[in-house]
């Protein structure tokens, strides 16, 4: 609802005086009542204050601005996040708990505020420092007019402790309404209704003096003080005493659920659970020769005793039934003495001595027939209600209406008639909203008509909204028939649309524009998720990115080659770097204070012609030179001479309350332990003087005098004061600081930085500190010159007086120094107080391999044996008888061309090899033996027969190997990424002989077996060592790198051989060879910058040129007998490694620009 109505304070300023307290205890007990509702669903408000209450016109007060509240549930923890009004606030809600103690802290500021037109604290930061220095002034020593009681309520609420605090806004309610009625008796209103069905509700008619009774001495055991431990509910059978104590007890129980009584105990077992729970009471027992009274006498007793000592640890109610025993027990407890916190209710048909009774009288007809009528019209008539079965309520509460009009006129028949009317009104009601919900519009009418006639409040505004829901479902436009669909307006805009998209699409895709032109493709599948023409065109993006980017990766694979070209030819063509200036820095100037100069400049003028001090004490020196700025000073009378005081006493003091920043707090013994003792001047006494001048400035003797004497002057407005040379330039001031549990270990890496700098004053600031290492400093305990120390390293000055204190149980740096070095300290601590700094280390290793080779020979072969010649002579013999000089065939070991090399026949390519994609995907490459004979020409009968093979042959291959790891660690830490397979071999061999004995017995060696031993493990690949480190201004990032590759192993063979009979036999035993490239770098990169490590290029190039002497030499025919071979094998092995910092949720952290750094102290 629309409040426009003023906020409390103003409201009650406009009243009349004799009725402000009478309106200021209405809106008090309203307001309470609003927040006792609220607790009561659960809910907190979270900010109350008089600015968030309005009333309205007839003064009634409405609570507003819920927007920081929250659901709550008792028993559970507060709920975190500091929020609301300083001011209004309760002091635990600034640590982030809230609770429903808060919102009580609230109301009684906004009471006192109310009251006085003042709040009791103050606004803003102040008033939580005053809020912990004590409680608010009483409200009526600042208003009068106010009854004290109500100083004691508002006192109460305004407890800096949440348990110095009312239980919950139903006890302050209650008590307000006490003060309001002048102690009279008050309702128990409960917040939580009693449950359907009760069998208590209905069953007692005109026992409400009786209940209200019973309640009040519950409500004063609760608070410790009961007027009577014992109470009997005496009356004849039938009258409803176990009902009124039933329903009393209920009652009690729901008020501790709601939390509107104090915290007691309720025992209603009976008189024999009572005795079970003591078996240390003695029994009653019939073989026994004592007097059997004597003995239940004494367990009455000692069972009374345990009562009242159970009574001592919090107050107790017991509810006992009839019986003898049971009123001997009272007897018992009336007869000892009342403490207020043990009371006993029992039912009676006669009072007890000693006890309070609480007769009931006889139950009359007209009772009878009041209960009989709730039982068989209101009860079922509401049962009927819960079912939703709202036309047969409504008959029987309209049965119920004719029974009540039957009986007589008395106060409690009239209020159950006005019930079953009710009841009628609202099933009628609720009928009409289930037929409006079925679109029954009629009976909904004729519903909602019987709800009007039973003067239902929303009746007629119930009725409106069924006709105009009639009216709505009556103009309706007709379900449009599926032959309209294609030819209608909605499918035609959607065709529209999609065109328009389909044609934008289409325009990006021909200048190039993908990301767009997908982006209108998506929009049209999204619409049309089976558009062809749409699906088509996205095809084809995705192979327009796919050419781009192939495209893409040729022309860099293509640079990468020339960059292993270029580096056979190192030649330096660079002119030199041209150095980057220095930009000096801003410096301050500090400010100039015009009563300062002109002091300074006044006592420079002032001129003394002598002085001469011979162990002068310093007062006489201070008062010879006071003197003497007067009878020297050449200005007019009323301007002459310098104030100057000597102060040796100056020493700080403790620390005023603080101003700013933190909260501020006088400095304490608690935090900061005992006071320093003052610092006595150099020397430990009053300082001796010796110097002598001539003509010499006053300010010139000034500097001499304070500097001999271990002293220093300040001015301050026009007097310049003479004080100890550590005492502070201004007021000390304490502040708290929040700091993080890792502030420690920032301030000593920052230290550190300054400690491993020589200790060399550095102009910027903390800023152009380097963290060299981690540095522990310490843990909680660490001592206050200790941290005073780690400061002090960073230029943070500490005159006498000052002191630093971290607490780590708090998050607090507590500091007590002067405005001036609080403000450095100030600008140190965003640097120190910092998250700690996390690293994301990505790798991606880029491994280029070009392969070349050229090959072109002549290779001449022998296929048949060559007779030369023959002795003469022999022409008649056999052919294979004759002396023949003859060449044997040579086809099979290289013919004429012996020794010339070729691809085919020769080891000029290795056959195996590991690259790094071999570490990658786990395997080895094993290059085929390749074959470069292009043809033949051989020659057919004839002698000698001759074949010639051309060897030639151009082969090209690449290989190109991704691939990118990623790793994230801490600053400082070290990050290894490892693409390996691991080698297994042995360091050492060890040979066993294998011996045989012959048929005479001799014992032979004839063999051995070697047993490897010794294994060791080698990673084979890619290792990438990366330690990064975080400078302390958060811009740069410090990596130490070591890449290394690691081969596949070479094995050589360390084994001998040895013979046995015409056999020889070898013992292997290899080791590996493990060829290694490595870098070892350190460099400094802005945050997400990208570093290449390269030099790992490796080149195998191998020519070859064989000839045959002589023939190889002839031109032109010579070319016939020569074999030339070129082969190339390139690699380029680049990583490529990118920094960036990440927050503790991984997300990337951008770099921002520098600030100007402050001067150095």
């Amino acid at each position: 609802e629309y409040v426009a109505g003023p906020d409390p304070v103003t409201y009650l300023m406009a009243c009349r005086p004799e009725d402000r307290f009478q309106r200021f205890a209405g809106l008090c007990e309203d307001l309470t009542d609003a927040v006792a509702y609220l607790h009561s669903r659960g809910l907190i408000h979270g900010d109350i204050c008089p600015s968030n209450v309005r009333c309205d016109d007839e003064g009634r007060p409405v609570l507003i601005d819920l927007g920081l509240s929250h659901v709550f549930r008792y028993g559970q923890h507060p709920a975190s996040g500091a929020s609301g009004t300083l001011g209004f606030v309760a002091p635990e809600a600034l640590v982030g708990e809230r609770g429903p103690a808060g919102d009580l802290f609230g109301l009684g500021a906004t009471f006192y505020t109310t009251w006085t037109s003042v709040p009791p604290f103050g606004v803003g930061l102040p008033s939580v420092r005053r809020l912990m220095e004590g409680p608010a002034p009483a409200p009526s020593s600042l208003c009068a007019g106010l009854p004290p009681e109500w100083d004691e309520i508002l006192g109460r609420l305004l407890s800096a402790s949440p348990d110095g605090r009312p239980a919950s806004a139903a006890c302050v309610l209650r008590k307000i309404r006490r003060l309001r009625s002048e102690g009279g008796p008050v309702d128990l209103e409960f917040s939580i209704p009693y449950p359907a069905g009760d069998p208590l509700a209905g069953l007692l008619v005109g026992r409400d003096n009786e209940l209200r009774t019973l309640a009040t001495l519950i409500e004063q055991l609760a608070e410790g003080g009961a007027s009577a431990s014992v109470v009997t509910v005496s009356g004849p059978q039938g009258s409803g005493r176990r009902s009124l104590i039933r329903r009393a007890i209920r009652d009690a129980r729901l008020a501790l659920l709601a939390q509107t009584l104090p915290a007691f105990a309720i025992d209603d077992r009976g008189l024999a659970a009572l005795a079970a729970d003591r078996p240390d009471i003695p029994q009653t027992d019939p073989m026994s020769w004592e007097d059997p009274a004597r003995v239940h006498e004494a367990h009455i007793v000692a069972l009374a005793d345990a009562l009242e000592a159970r009574s001592q640890e919090s107050p107790l109610c017991v509810i006992l039934g009839p019986g003898r025993e049971e009123e001997w027990l009272a007897h018992a407890v009336a007869g000892g003495p009342k403490n207020g916190r043990l009371l006993l209710i029992l039912p009676s048909e006669r009072s007890l001595r000693g006890a309070l009774d609480v007769s009931l009288r006889p139950l009359t007809d007209a009772d009878i027939r009041i209960l009989a009528a709730r039982a068989s019209g209101v009860e079922p008539s509401e049962q009927a209600m819960a079912q939703r079965k709202f036309q047969e309520a409504a008959g029987l509460f309209d049965d119920a209406v004719k029974i009540f009009s039957k009986l007589p006129e008395r106060a409690e028949t009239l209020l159950e008639r006005q019930r079953a009317k009710r009841g009628i009104a609202e099933a009628y009601y609720r009928l009409a909203l289930v037929l409006l919900e079925r679109q029954d519009f009629k009976g909904a009418q004729d519903a909602a008509t019987q709800a009007i006639q039973s003067s239902h409040p929303k009746g007629h505004i119930l009725m409106k909204r069924i006709k105009d829901e009639e009216e709505a479902a009556s103009k309706k436009p007709p379900e449009p028939t599926p032959g309209h669909v294609v030819g209608s307006k909605e499918n035609r805009e959607k065709q529209n649309k999609i065109a328009i998209w389909l044609r934008e699409g289409t325009q990006h895709y021909q200048i190039d524009d993908l990301d767009k032109a997908q982006e209108k493709f998506e929009l049209v599948m999204k619409e049309d998720p089976y558009n062809v023409e749409a699906i088509r065109m996205l095809h084809k993006v995705y192979q327009r990115r796919l050419d781009l980017a192939s495209e893409e990766r040729e022309s860099t694979r293509k640079d990468m080659m020339a960059e292993v070209v270029k580096a056979w030819n190192p030649r330096d063509y660079a002119i030199g770097e041209a150095g980057v200036p220095i930009q000096e820095r801003p410096t301050v100037a500090p400010p100039v204070n015009k009563e300062r100069q002109r002091i300074l400049d006044k006592m420079s003028k002032i001129r003394i012609p002598e002085i001469d001090f011979r162990q002068a004490n310093i007062n006489d020196v201070i008062q010879f030179l006071q003197n003497a700025s007067v009878e020297f000073d050449e200005t007019s009378d009323e301007t002459k001479g310098v104030n100057i005081i000597l102060n040796l006493q100056a020493a700080g003091g403790g620390a005023p309350a603080g101003a700013g920043g933190g909260a501020g707090q006088p400095a304490s013994e608690e935090v900061f332990g005992a006071e320093e003792s003052s610092a006595a001047p150099a020397g430990g006494g009053i300082p001796l003087v010796t110097f002598s001048a001539r003509y010499i400035s006053l300010l010139e003797a000034l500097n001499i005098v304070t500097k001999v004497a271990g002293l220093k002057y300040r001015i301050e407005g026009s007097v310049v004061m003479i004080v100890p040379l550590n005492a502070p330039e201004g007021e000390l001031i304490q502040r708290m600081y929040d700091v993080l549990p890792t502030f420690m270990t920032r301030a000593g890496e920052v230290a550190s930085a300054r400690a491993e700098g020589g200790g060399q004053a550095r102009t910027g600031g903390v800023g152009d500190f380097t963290a060299l290492e981690s540095v522990d400093m310490g843990t909680a305990d660490r001592s206050s010159d200790q941290v005073k120390a780690m400061f002090e390293e960073m230029g943070v000055k500490w005159p006498l007086g000052s002191k630093v204190r971290y607490v780590p149980t708090i998050g607090k740096l507590v500091v007590v120094n002067t405005a001036e070095n609080l403000a450095i300290l100030e600008g140190i601590l965003p640097v120190l107080n910092l998250v700690p700094n996390q690293i994301e280390i990505e790798a991606r290793f880029v491994e280029v391999r070009e392969s070349d080779l050229e090959s072109l020979g002549f290779e001449w072969l022998l296929n048949g044996d060559w007779n030369i010649a023959q002795k003469k002579g022999q022409e008649k013999l056999p052919l294979n008888q004759r002396e023949l000089i003859r060449m044997n065939a040579n086809a099979a070991s290289g013919g004429f061309t012996t020794g010339n090399r070729y691809v085919g026949n020769d080891t000029l390519i290795p056959r195996t090899y590991l690259s790094m994609r071999d570490s990658l995907v786990g395997q080895v490459t094993t290059v085929p033996i390749l074959s470069d004979s292009l043809f033949t020409v051989a020659g057919i009968l004839t002698d000698p027969q001759l074949s010639m093979v051309l060897h030639a042959l151009q082969q090209r291959g690449n290989a190109d190997v991704l691939s990118a790891p990623k790793v994230t660690t801490q600053s400082g830490a070290e990050a290894t990424i490892k693409v390996v397979t691991e080698y297994i071999y042995p360091t050492e061999y060890t040979v066993t002989p294998v011996t045989a004995t012959d048929a005479n017995g001799n014992t032979t060696i004839i063999g051995g077996i070697v047993e490897p031993g010794g294994f060791e493990t080698r990673e084979v690949g890619v290792i990438l060592q990366v330690v990064p480190e975080v400078t302390p201004d958060g811009q740069m990032i410090n990596l130490t790198m070591t890449p290394q590759v690691v081969s596949d192993p070479v094995w050589h063979d360390y084994g001998s051989t040895y013979v046995i009979g015409n056999n020889t036999q070898r013992l292997k035993m290899e080791m590996p060879f493990f060829h290694t490239r490595m870098v070892t770098t350190s460099i400094s990169i802005f945050n997400g910058a990208t570093v290449v490590m390269g030099g790992m290029i490796t080149e195998d190039r191998r020519d070859v040129d064989d000839k045959i002497p002589f023939l190889g030499d002839i031109p032109i025919v010579g070319r016939l007998f020569r074999s030339r071979v070129e082969q190339s094998q390139k690699n380029n092995l680049l990583i490529f490694v990118t920094a960036r910092q990440v927050d503790p949720a991984g997300r990337a952290l951008k770099r921002v620009g520098s600030t100007t750094a402050s001067p150095a102290p």
